[in-house]
């Protein structure tokens, strides 16, 4: 745990000069190496030394060790693949007597009900609601690197007891934790599967665009509306910013028909010719309507539409095909209400 520690505090300092996450993250290979070649020299727990430097630094410098496990976890996998392969190699079912496999499953029904029962005392003295004690058991059956890597260890400190002619003690617990591991990578995912179907948390990871793919543009439509004539003076549209929170306006023509749109942007080029306001009209510095929607679309289809576009307002017109305007769709108001929504159905 000290040598962990001590080269964790190390990479902090390094990390008061590192401003590029790649070099850190080379580095902090180095470092790691280095942990485990003082461990092994020293005859120390490996395994403790790295989680100890791995404990510091998350606690530490919690945002840059969060952007650095990143960058790790994404050249990691090769190295846990191979871990496992070489793993599985020391696998030799050959070798395995029969009262050894007694051991396994043993280890199996025991450790199942180890975790069952002590996940749901333990939420009793936590006051955990019951479906969580109930069920939080049969999602943790399953078993990973650590467990192996332990027993490795192990296994080199009891590679010269003899349990029998073929079969080390280390041998042993290599073969039990090992096809126990095997065994629990199988059933634990379909019991994480059952426990969250029984507790009823199955389908509750909603994403916002599953919200939206559930939405018309009617659901978030800004009926609120405010309109401006086109032959309004500027001076007029002037005081509608002034006067409201809007952003922006749908222009309408004599027919009462949406002709273009009026925004902050649009005015940005006048607003120091204060001269110009009396006899400039809307008209003359509004913008286009690049496209329009209906109440009835789908919300995912226009807001896509919009993204790709590259444009936040759009007009909603009346679904009869005329130009009348109903109400207008603004980028930020659809991920407020996604987003509250989102809230919503995640309570």
């Amino acid at each position: 745990m000290l040598i962990g520690g001590i080269f964790a505090g190390i990479l902090t300092l390094f990390f008061r000069f590192l401003h590029q996450i790649e070099r850190a993250a080379a580095i902090s290979v180095g470092v790691i190496l280095l942990i485990i070649g003082c461990a092994v020299y020293f005859d120390l727990d490996v395994i403790l030394a790295a989680m100890m430097a791995g404990f510091v630094l998350a606690n530490v410098v919690p945002r840059r060790s969060e952007q650095l496990f990143k960058l790790l976890r994404n050249f990691s996998i090769p190295v846990y693949v191979m871990f496992f392969v070489l793993v599985g190699a020391r696998l030799s079912l050959g070798r395995m007597p029969l009262w050894l496999w007694g051991i396994v499953l043993l280890y199996v029904l025991f450790r199942s009900l180890g975790k069952t029962i002590g996940s749901y005392y333990g939420g009793k003295v936590a006051g955990s609601p019951a479906v969580v004690n109930k069920y939080l058991g049969f999602g943790i059956f399953a078993q990973g690197g650590v467990a192996i890597g332990l027993a490795i260890i192990a296994s080199e400190k009891l590679s010269t007891v003899r349990v029998a002619d073929n079969l080390s003690m280390g041998d042993m617990v290599v073969f039990v934790v090992t096809s126990t591991t095997l065994i629990l990578q199988i059933v634990g995912p379909a019991m994480v599967k059952l426990s969250l179907k029984r507790s009823g948390e199955a389908g509750k990871n909603i994403t916002e665009d599953d919200i939206i793919a559930t939405m018309h543009v009617m659901d978030v439509i800004d009926d609120k509306l405010i309109t401006i004539e086109q032959k309004a003076p500027v001076a007029k549209a002037i005081e509608y910013f002034t006067e409201n929170d809007a952003l922006f306006y749908p222009v309408l023509d004599k027919d009462k028909h949406i002709c273009g749109i009026l925004t902050f942007e649009s005015l940005k080029d006048i607003m120091g010719d204060s001269d110009s306001w009396q006899w400039l009209l809307v008209a003359d510095v509004m913008l286009p309507v690049v496209d329009s929607t209906t109440p009835n679309e789908s919300l995912k289809t226009v807001y896509d539409k919009m993204l790709q576009l590259k444009i936040d307002q759009m007009p909603v017109l009346d679904n009869s095909g005329s130009k009348k305007v109903l109400g207008m769709l603004d980028v930020r108001n659809i991920r407020q209400k996604v987003h509250a929504e989102l809230l919503r159905q995640s309570n």
